[in-house]
């Protein structure tokens, strides 16, 4: 099997893939505002523009991903830009996802992964990396994304993950 860091470039290229990552509520104990939502985006660009801090997509929120090694687990793709969209209960934090290799944009489209879900550090300033990076940053902070099959997603209202389209914008034909 191929490791996913090793794939030409070409089975990672597509169109920008925005997806619905998190709304206004409480969940696993952490209560997230609209305001919270804007925070999250933020924090997310300023780590970005500082040190490039990676947001990875992942096979859910386990730790022991497929194709797992000792030392690093592949990204299924990456957030390339967090924003927020909507306001008051319509709001949404949402994500850009570049580099998805084309097997999951199949599966996907074969509505094997149909939600979402958006892992959070709840204090980024209590972080190893952010001792490291001394960053400045603050608060929650995003820190994966994870695409669901058969778990269910605490938050309910995010929309279904949408259809993913080719590097040239078609949408290949549902299975």
């Amino acid at each position: 099997m191929t490791s996913t860091t090793t794939q030409p470039a070409a089975e990672r290229e597509h169109r920008p893939y925005d997806i619905e990552i998190l709304a206004p509520g409480t969940f696993s104990g952490v209560t997230v505002t609209e305001a919270e939502l804007q925070r999250i985006a933020d924090n997310f660009a300023k780590l970005k523009g500082l040190h490039d801090v990676p947001v990875a997509v992942r096979l859910g929120h386990d730790d022991r991903q497929v194709l797992d090694q000792e030392s690093g687990s592949p990204s299924f793709g990456w957030a390339e830009r967090v924003y927020k969209k909507g306001s008051g209960a319509a709001a949404r934090l949402m994500a850009t996802i570049v580099g998805m290799p084309r097997a999951l944009r199949q599966a996907i489209n074969a509505q094997a992964y149909r939600k979402v879900s958006a892992s959070l550090y709840p204090a980024w300033e209590s972080t190893e990396a952010e001792r490291n990076l001394r960053t400045g940053v603050t608060g929650l902070t995003l820190q994966h994304i994870a695409f669901l099959g058969t778990s269910i997603p605490r938050i309910r209202q995010l929309a279904d993950l949408p259809r993913a389209r080719s590097a040239c914008g078609r949408r290949p034909p549902r299975s």
